[in-house]
């Protein structure tokens, strides 16, 4: 994708990760468009083939989704031996959190974030929780954005801080980048304004704002 779409040569970076010891997959591809449906894949081990048995196709109910996020077997069978699973919070309400979590990393200290957090754990349906969606969008898109550069970098240093957590481990983090909005340039950069969050539209047609993001987490 990177070298036919992008025209950029990624494999200085995917050489480097194989030199330290890491496996990188050659064709990859995901089984689903979606990261809430990969990834809930991914940690179940397994096709998410009942989520139409059970609704209708078209249906756009979490519920069930959600459930199995929630009790992963891929995750259970790592408790099972003996490993304790932290998750670093996510940039996406679905990601944030994982009941089977024995800690939560937290990536974000805003305090309109927090409070979703907080409200989260507890109900989406109390007025509390519409009321700060209120006033998140009041504020406008540049502090949505700002909390995206603030939680990626937090993520990133749960990811070289983590090994000093007890062990053994299972570590879950959910990186937002390089995901629309483009909020680094190639050098880290500040952005944020220049794209929204969308999966539509023309916002993939900026090849700039995407690969300059990616060159920013290659650095990382």
């Amino acid at each position: 994708t990177f070298q036919e779409i992008y025209n950029f040569d990624n494999s200085p970076f995917e050489n480097n990760l194989r030199s330290k010891g890491f496996w990188v997959a050659p064709n990859s591809y995901a089984n689903y468009q979606t990261s809430l449906l990969s990834i809930t894949s991914t940690i179940n081990m397994s096709h998410l083939l009942f989520l139409t048995d059970k609704n209708n196709i078209n249906s756009k109910d979490r519920t069930l989704l959600t459930h199995t996020f929630n009790s992963a077997k891929g995750i259970q069978h790592f408790k099972k031996q003996g490993y304790n699973y932290y998750h670093s919070h996510s940039c996406t309400q679905f990601l944030k959190y994982n009941k089977l979590a024995d800690k939560h990393f937290a990536t974000s200290t805003n305090i309109f974030t927090r409070f979703e957090e907080l409200n989260y754990m507890f109900t989406k349906e109390t007025p509390l929780y519409h009321i700060s969606q209120v006033l998140i969008r009041i504020r406008g898109k540049k502090i949505i954005n700002s909390g995206y550069r603030k939680r990626f970098k937090n993520s990133i240093l749960n990811l070289k801080t983590v090994h000093k957590s007890e062990g053994p481990f299972l570590f879950f983090t959910h990186l937002l980048p390089p995901h629309p909005p483009y909020i680094f340039g190639p050098n880290g950069e500040n952005i944020e304004g220049k794209s929204e969050f969308s999966f539509t539209g023309n916002i993939w047609k900026n090849k700039a704002g995407y690969l300059g993001t990616v060159q920013y987490i290659n650095k990382q």
